[in-house]
């Protein structure tokens, strides 16, 4: 989309670069990475060994059953739109077994936003799409296909943790988790945007001509960023535990966090599962066993498992870097 503006350098002043400080938590490491995720998908370029989609995260998920959202993930697919051409899909109906799910893209679609996807997504259809482009066939029209180095960013966003585990599905996925800053408002009933700002984003009414200017500023030196640094990853906040809650259950996670496990030490594990059971007694030994494994992983450690006198035990340990090839 084409605009007149003026750039400005001192482009920080403006409300949507205040607003990426508010959903980093105004961490330096975090900040960057929304920088690049939004330079990533600002740029039309795709290289289809390096493709990737942008998923979008609440930090903190507080009722698996009932999540709330509001953290301003849908603002960063509506500054995208103010620059590129845009297909939304309602995410919960979004079916990717179905071969029109993709009817609406076409040549000049430059990002795609799945809102609120369901955590049983299928995420190995992107990874295709992502390595070797995309069939479209829309209902009475003959089919497309659009080459991975011209095909659409994907922008994901999820208040649950999208299912599946594996080293090419995290290849694929550039995740940002947002801060919980603007939810609190949505808790207290209030419109958070406007609350904190004063403003309606991306409004003509209420933005005036030296905020667009900031605005479209800040946006090009987000694609400059990404060009010179590409994307910037960080450590994740709450990731691995969100993932580990997601994966097992409320009693688990919190007899698992309170138990306090260290490393390289030996525990037995009938003696580890039946103190768990005076929690819940509806857990089985196999499923104990294996949440156990979720645990390790949302630590980023190991877990070796073995038998000694006739005894199961197990040990954690902390995970062997992987050499860099």
């Amino acid at each position: 989309r084409d605009h007149n503006f003026k750039y400005t350098a001192d482009n920080k002043k403006c409300h949507f670069a205040e607003f990426i400080g508010n959903i980093s938590n105004h961490e330096a490491d975090r900040e960057k990475a929304f920088i690049s995720g939004i330079g990533y998908l600002l740029h039309n370029y795709s290289l289809k060994t390096k493709g990737q989609a942008v998923i979008g995260y609440d930090e903190q998920i507080v009722d698996l059953l009932n999540p709330m959202g509001g953290t301003g993930k849908g603002i960063i697919m509506q500054s995208i739109a103010q620059l590129r051409e845009v297909v939304k899909v309602d995410g919960k109906k979004f079916d990717e077994n179905d071969k029109f799910c993709f009817q609406e893209v076409s040549e000049s679609t430059q990002m795609v936003f799945f809102d609120d996807v369901k955590p049983s997504l299928g995420f190995d259809r992107f990874n295709s799409i992502l390595t070797d482009g995309m069939n479209v066939e829309a209902k009475n029209k003959p089919s497309r296909f659009i080459p991975p180095e011209r095909s659409p960013k994907f922008y994901i966003t999820s208040n649950s943790i999208i299912e599946g585990e594996g080293t090419t599905r995290e290849r694929r996925q550039f995740i940002l988790e947002f801060s919980s800053f603007y939810s609190s408002f949505v808790k207290k009933r209030l419109e958070p945007i406007k609350t904190v700002h004063g403003c309606t984003f991306f409004d003509r009414d209420d933005w005036d001509e030296s905020e667009w200017n900031m605005f479209f500023s800040f946006m090009l030196d987000c694609t400059q960023s990404f060009m010179k640094n590409s994307l910037q990853y960080y450590t994740h906040r709450n990731l691995g535990q969100n993932i580990f809650r997601q994966s097992t259950n409320d009693d688990f996670c919190q007899w698992a966090t309170d138990r306090k496990f260290e490393l390289d030490i030996e525990y037995k594990t009938l003696s580890e599962y039946n103190d768990f059971k005076i929690i819940n007694s509806d857990i089985l030994m196999p499923t104990f066993s294996k949440w156990l494994s979720k645990y390790a992983t949302s630590l980023n450690w190991e877990i070796e498992k073995g038998r000694s006198n006739n005894l199961a035990k197990f040990k954690f340990r902390a995970k062997k870097e992987e050499p860099v090839a």
